[in-house]
């Protein structure tokens, strides 16, 4: 009885694998193969590594100084996904499929991703960049409108996702050392070098990223500042380098 309940769950298995993949469209295909093929590499790969630290422990500490630097790697690409993962479905957005499209929308940004190379772009809606192509723009100008767009938690998370496939996360290091004339320059598609660029934040530029107009009251800053540090804080998921730029504009502006 045991094997005939046995055989009736293999057959019922292999005819829904079957149906499937006469069902599964090319891309969901070739996309499920290559994450078996991967998963079943890693197992195999990661089942030889205990095997051989279980004879001689000692070699863990010899490759550690190789395993740290893809563990951190591995990691930054792991946060990179749930941020665009999170900006893709989070309330606020409109997602569709089509030919192996999809489309979201939020208050700044209109993105498509393609399924089956995983390539983004995408459009701004609003702001000093209204009407252009995220492709079109350099990594300067797309940070500053990372700093425009801080109202709108949806838009940061989008955007720091495409900034994360297209530059690597190393923009968030270049971003701190850039000075409030960077993304001017930018835009016109020179980058003068590092050293040449102030390092500290100017009033106007805090005004900036507080979403102010020049001339506000401490009130109407601190209120500001709570808003932005509310949507953006990175206990909730948003980013470090926005809420360090958020936290510097504050001090700029109320001298604490």
């Amino acid at each position: 009885m045991p094997q005939l309940l046995l055989g009736l769950l293999l057959l019922v298995g292999l005819v829904m694998v079957l149906r499937w993949f006469a069902t599964a469209n090319t891309a969901a295909l070739a996309g499920a193969v290559r994450r078996v093929a991967i998963g079943s590499a890693a197992i195999a790969g990661g089942g030889l590594l205990l095997a051989i630290v279980a004879r001689n422990p000692l070699l863990l500490l010899q490759f550690a100084p190789f395993l740290l630097p893809f563990l951190y790697w591995w990691w930054r690409r792991r946060r990179a996904g749930q941020s665009l993962g999170a900006g893709w479905g989070s309330p606020g957005t409109r997602s569709s499929g089509g030919e192996g499209v999809s489309t979201v929308r939020t208050a700044w940004l209109e993105m498509t991703l393609e399924h089956a190379s995983g390539a983004m772009d995408g459009r701004v809606l609003r702001g000093t960049q209204a009407g252009r192509s995220l492709g079109g723009l350099p990594e300067p100008t797309l940070i500053a409108l990372l700093t425009e767009c801080a109202v709108d938690s949806d838009s940061v998370r989008v955007l720091e996702a495409y900034l994360d496939r297209r530059f690597g996360p190393d923009w968030r290091q270049r971003a701190a050392s850039s000075g409030p004339g960077s993304a001017q320059d930018g835009a016109q598609g020179e980058v003068p070098p590092r050293q040449e660029r102030p390092t500290d934040m100017s009033v106007d530029e805090a005004y900036a990223v507080l979403g102010l107009k020049s001339g506000a009251t401490a009130d109407e800053i601190r209120a500001a500042y709570r808003k932005l540090m509310l949507l953006n804080h990175p206990d909730r998921g948003g980013s470090d380098w926005l809420a360090a730029k958020i936290n510097r504009a504050r001090q700029v502006l109320l001298g604490d």
